[in-house]
């Protein structure tokens, strides 16, 4: 009897001790110590949970986690409702707040995850990740200068956090600091020589300092590092368009769109290329893709309106570029362009001349501006005014021929033919199509 009982304990603790070793194992997979897939991790956690056997704080351990496991696989939704119950659970854990707010930023829900940030760092004030986070969700809503604040604070608790130095390099690069977010890449890159992304970031850094090759160079060392980079390669075609390496740029530009379909600026870049050779089927072809997928996408716009000019389509080519001036008001480009169309069109044309005159507003003494200016003067029959703005832009630079043509013109209108055929002639002798030229706009000398 002795002996059939000693057998039953040994077996009933044979049993305890395996279940206790499933149940270690689970943890350990559930939590990380074992590196499993996300999968695994998923299913070792739900095991806890479901034991009946763990206390309040494992159950929220098991479900943050599982949470974070959720992530990973991209299921956003299952890890909201997982932090939501551990934070129901234990609602003192700072970093059960940040990543829920971390997954709330991802979903959209940015009110909540405002809260939740602030909630995590009102219990853990050092908590860089949800310092960070802040400056991220500050960040997407352009506040800049709050993200600034956010990044330098987590800094100032870790000094080298890769990740934070290069949030507050985009930041400062948004604020127009150049030297500030060069130093924050420099540095990520020294802390972690193996981000692609600070290579990156640093390149469109150089490209707005006009330094192109060191933007090259920085682009192509982030593809080495990661060679499916979509970035690196959307933003070294335009660095090679813009050192005129064209064909390396077309190149470039095909790969970030097999990478990444819906890469809009590849586009745009190829149909700047494009437009530039004249191929303007092609370009056309490549800025409505662009705008097919960001339909506010201005260089798209701007770029789509010139090659609606070249063909002549002109209220097409008007829209967009009041389309453009809807989204960038403040830039001179879109009033030039619009003033030109509507003058070669001979359409509105006192709309154009307050397109000219905005356009030199924004940048006076601009001597195709001013020449455009004349034209529209001209087709207005205001062929005094025309006659002193061609003044103006040969003042201005002498060596323009289509200021000459008009000039001539409106001196031949004001009853000076001999003056109108010594400027025509010497039009005609710089640029000797300029008349085929004008002819097509309907004007003849």
């Amino acid at each position: 009897m002795k002996t059939f009982a000693a057998a039953a304990c040994a077996a009933l603790l044979a049993t305890a001790t395996a279940a206790h070793a499933d149940a270690d194992k689970e943890w350990a997979d559930c939590t990380g110590k074992n590196d499993v897939a996300p999968e695994a991790a998923i299913a070792a956690c739900t095991a806890r949970i479901v034991s009946g056997q763990e206390s309040a704080d494992n159950l929220a351990t098991a479900h943050f986690d599982r949470g974070l496991s959720e992530i990973a696989l991209k299921r956003d939704g299952e890890a909201l409702e997982d932090f939501n119950q551990a934070i129901a659970l234990n609602p003192s854990k700072g970093k059960y707040y940040a990543e829920r707010a971390k997954v709330s930023h991802d979903l959209g829900l940015n009110d909540a995850a405002q809260a939740d940030v602030d909630h995590a760092i009102a219990l853990d004030p050092k908590d860089t990740f949800a310092r960070r986070l802040h400056g991220i969700i500050n960040a997407a809503s352009d506040r800049y200068p709050d993200a600034v604040t956010d990044y330098t604070a987590g800094l100032a608790i870790d000094p080298n956090d890769a990740l934070t130095l290069f949030d507050r390099a985009l930041a400062y690069h948004h604020l127009k600091l150049n030297d500030l977010s060069m130093a924050d890449y420099d540095a990520a890159i020294a802390l972690k020589p193996d981000m692609f992304e600070a290579y990156g970031g640093r390149g469109i850094v150089y490209v707005d300092l006009g330094k192109l090759d060191l933007a090259i160079d920085d682009f192509s060392h982030a593809i080495a590092l990661n060679a499916n980079y979509a970035p690196g390669y959307n933003n070294r075609c335009a660095a090679y368009h813009g050192a005129g390496k064209d064909d390396l740029a077309i190149a470039d530009c095909n790969k970030s769109l097999a990478l990444d379909p819906v890469a809009f600026t590849s586009h745009t870049t190829l149909g700047h290329i494009y437009r530039a050779r004249k191929d303007y089927d092609q370009a056309l072809s490549h800025y409505n893709e662009a705008l097919r997928l960001r339909p506010d996408h201005a260089p798209a716009l701007l770029g789509r309106g010139f090659v609606y000019d070249k063909r002549r389509d002109y209220a097409a080519s008007v829209a967009d570029y009041t389309a453009y001036l809807a989204l960038r008001p403040d830039t001179a480009a879109g009033y030039e362009s619009r003033c030109w169309v509507r003058a070669e069109w001979n359409h509105d044309l006192n709309d154009a001349l307050v397109d000219c005159n905005k356009a030199l507003e924004m940048r006076p003494n601009n001597a195709p501006v001013i020449e455009m200016r004349a034209f529209v003067q001209f087709r207005l029959g205001n062929y005094t005014a025309a006659q002193a703005d061609c003044d103006a832009a040969l003042a201005l630079n002498p060596n323009r021929p289509d200021a000459l043509f008009i000039r001539g013109l409106a001196k031949i209108k004001n009853g000076d033919a001999d003056g109108g055929k010594t400027d025509i002639d010497a039009a005609l002798a710089a640029r000797p199509d300029i008349a085929t030229v004008y002819a097509g706009y309907g004007v003849k000398s």
